[in-house]
């Protein structure tokens, strides 16, 4: 790959991931009412839809922010696999598409930029 299909691949990434989970974060904050009725069925307090929005939220500006992409993008993978284990655990295997595809567009942004700063 060249670098500026490179350079133009991660500018898209970052801006994808970091626009996924703001939205997402800012649908769990402003009571979304289809989020809410997701949590109660999986179990989860109020409560916790809070602290995914916030943890979202907070994701986003860290993977915009290039110092601490890294960071957010650990964050990522981590409430990619939070989501995973939940539908999973509700046998709710059409869901795992958007999940999965986080983890590989995470995954290729994260070792693209680590082979980017080892030149």
């Amino acid at each position: 790959m060249t670098d500026s299909i490179k350079k133009v691949f991660n500018i898209f990434a970052v801006l994808f991931l970091s626009v996924g989970f703001l939205g997402s974060g800012m649908l769990c904050l402003v009571n979304y009412p289809q989020l809410i009725t997701s949590f109660e069925k999986w179990g989860y307090p109020k409560i916790f839809m809070y602290i995914v929005g916030v943890v979202e939220l907070t994701t986003a500006i860290m993977i915009y922010h290039k110092p601490w992409r890294k960071y957010g993008m650990i964050t990522a993978v981590i409430i990619m696999a939070g989501a995973i284990f939940t539908h999973i655990k509700s046998n709710e295997i059409e869901q795992l598409y958007g999940p999965l595809v986080v983890i590989i567009l995470l995954s290729i942004l994260f070792f693209s930029e680590t082979n980017e700063v080892k030149k």
